[in-house]
């Protein structure tokens, strides 16, 4: 006699491996994708992808009382009883376990969490500032620019919960009546769980913005009952701020929405979605460039083989063991930052940038320098940027894209000044916040207040491959309500492989301040990554 609960369980139990499998195929992406980075990388690398083991361990939970009934079933025994209400009883009971599983939202959690990008965490909570923590989001994307709350509710249990708070068909969705309720205190669902996710997300801000708040609803449609319309009309409200509070963006996607719509792309492309930086998207059409930066896109170290000599310094050395491990991957991947886009830096990064180059650089150094500008030693060239580009490559054993803007243009000095008085000038207009002053007082050299300020003056992105210094600007704009600047790590830092070493007498001088103030910053940012304080927020282990 055929078992149809048997082989139910054994379809579901397929379906609980499926799953896992594709889990523990992004685990493997992701290990790859690890192994593949630079030491200099791997740094802000997680071991494990955060999240990602608590899922797979959960979900592993799933299989036991699948086994359990498998097991049971197994051999022919179903039909041995002598008894067909015991039989009865036993089906019904191994039913209800395999609805439960077959209900369970794993499912429907992960088929969500693979139509993002960016992924940073999974099953997180995040810290509420009154010792509370708030509800778990099932990840965190965009490179922790957005929190995914799934939602398994379904039509029938909301609008039986919005009886239950007293919600009346009829009541009010504007503004108004959102006025005394924060929703913390109510018995439905989802705005309670939007209102303490929005709160958290005031605290735990992500590049110096809260992220936005994603809440997704498969089993609800909208627009087929007008008062749950009207419910999630105020739930989309719960961002809009009350006094000084930041403004919070929340989504909510239904089962009709473009994001449910969108359907779940192969696993491979899945994968890749996940994995990418999707702080690509939001990059300005002008790019400003920062001093080290500039010193990596130069060096020799970063178009080709490089010979190591004995004065290179440790750091000197591991870029090149890096580069050895991965030629030209770097270099690649900030090309596909800066292509296609207009290129400029303040006049104070670029002396900077040619004091350190004609110094300490070799002559190919200092000639893709002064390429970058339209330099020759004899000055300025009028060199269209092909030419530019193709003198450029004759340096590099590696392709100088079709599209990257050359020269890179310096802003004067009476375009932008960085002194303390204009930056008080500029908050006055209000192009800068006034936490612009705290950051000027907080960096401590001037080509890196010249950068970061003038980028952050004229809204465009600075991209940077100091990361302690993007750092320390996100924590003092985070201690103040205002937003920072638009500041993009690139995956690139490699310093200058030196012509010569630094003459004895001039080292001497030098190698106390350099090595206290490395010593210094080094401290600092172990600090700040023991805090929780480095990069975008990403909560603790959900419980």
């Amino acid at each position: 006699m055929e078992d149809n609960v048997a082989m139910l369980a054994q379809a579901t139990l397929g379906k609980v491996d499926a799953l896992l499998g594709e889990m523990a195929a992004l685990n493997d992406a992701y290990q790859e994708r690890r192994a593949a980075a630079t030491r200099f990388e791997r740094r802000d690398m997680p071991i494990d992808l955060p999240g990602l083991n608590d899922l797979i361990a959960s979900s592993k939970g799933l299989r036991h009382p699948l086994e359990k009934i498998v097991r049971a079933r197994s051999g022919g025994n179903v039909g041995a009883s002598s008894v067909e209400d015991e039989q009865e009883e036993r089906d019904r009971k191994d039913m209800i376990v395999l609805s439960s599983v077959a209900n369970h939202p794993g499912a429907q959690r992960w088929d969500a969490i693979k139509r993002c990008h960016g992924l940073a965490a999974l099953r997180r909570q995040f810290p509420l500032g009154d010792k509370r923590l708030s509800p778990a989001v099932d990840a965190v994307v965009e490179n922790g620019g957005e929190w995914l709350k799934v939602s398994v509710i379904t039509e029938r249990k909301l609008i039986r919960e919005m009886a239950e708070d007293g919600w009346h068909p009829d009541d009010s969705d504007d503004d108004s009546s959102d006025s005394e309720d924060d929703g913390e205190g109510t018995a439905v669902s989802i705005v309670r769980v939007a209102a303490l996710l929005v709160k958290a997300a005031r605290l735990n801000r992500c590049r110096s913005r809260p992220p936005r708040v994603h809440i997704y609803l498969p089993n609800i449609s909208e627009g087929s009952v007008s008062a749950v319309d009207k419910l999630l009309s105020k739930v989309r409200r719960a961002g809009i701020p009350k006094g000084d509070e930041r403004p919070v963006e929340v989504t909510i996607s239904c089962a009709n929405s473009a994001f449910a719509k969108s359907g779940v792309p192969p696993l491979e492309m899945a994968f890749t979605n996940l994995l990418r930086n999707t702080q690509l998207d939001c990059l300005t059409p002008t790019l400003n460039m920062e001093l080290t930066l500039l010193i990596s896109l130069v060096s020799d170290i970063t178009h080709g083989d490089t010979e190591v000599k004995p004065w290179y310094g440790t750091q000197t050395v591991s870029h090149i063991k890096d580069e050895e491990q991965a030629p030209g991957v770097r270099l690649k991947g900030l090309y596909s930052v800066i292509r296609n886009k207009h290129l400029v830096c303040t006049s104070e990064v670029m002396e900077e940038f040619f004091n350190v180059t004609n110094d300490l650089g070799t002559s190919t150094t200092q000639a893709r320098a002064a390429i970058l500008f339209g330099r020759t030693q004899e000055g300025v060239i009028p060199s269209e940027d092909h030419h530019l580009k193709s003198r450029f490559q004759a340096l590099s054993i590696y392709p100088v894209p079709e599209d990257l803007r050359l020269p890179i243009r310096a802003v004067s000095k009476d375009e932008f000044d960085d002194s303390r008085e204009n930056v008080e000038a500029l908050i006055e207009a209000g192009a800068l916040p006034r936490v612009a002053l705290d950051v000027f007082d907080k960096l401590d050299r001037q080509y890196h207040r010249a950068c970061y300020l003038y980028g952050w003056a004229k809204n465009i992105t600075t991209v940077s491959a100091n990361s302690l210094t993007v750092q320390q600007v996100y924590a003092v704009v985070n201690k103040s309500p205002d937003l920072g600047p638009d500041m993009f790590c690139a995956p690139l830092v490699i310093g200058l492989n030196t012509v010569r070493p630094c003459p004895e007498d001039r080292w001497n001088g030098l190698k106390d301040a350099k090595h206290a103030r490395r010593d210094a910053r080094e401290k600092e940012a172990k600090a700040m990554k023991e805090a929780g304080a480095w990069g975008p927020a990403l909560g603790v282990r959900s419980k």
